[in-house]
C-alpha cells in the first residue's frame, strides 16, 4: 500500500471518536453493561448509555 491509496481509501469516510459504555449480547434482544453489568433491551442500553453507572452500584440519576 502507498501513501496514495491510503488517500484515495479515507477521502470520502468520516472519522469521530466515540465515548461510550461497552454492552456485551447476552441474548437474541439482550445487552449487558460491562460498567454495572445489569441487562437491557436494545432500547433500553441506548438509553442506558447516556447515564452515569458505576460498578457494583448500578446507575446513578441527576438527583442528588
Amino acid at each position: 500500500m502507498t501513501a496514495d491509496d491510503k488517500n484515495e481509501r479515507d477521502a470520502g469516510s468520516i472519522r469521530t471518536d466515540q465515548i461510550g459504555k461497552v454492552f456485551v449480547l447476552v441474548g437474541k434482544d439482550v445487552r449487558k453493561c460491562l460498567v454495572c453489568e445489569q441487562l437491557f433491551t436494545r432500547r433500553t442500553a441506548s438509553e442506558h448509555a447516556r447515564v452515569v453507572c458505576m460498578p457494583g452500584i448500578g446507575m446513578k440519576t441527576g438527583s442528588k
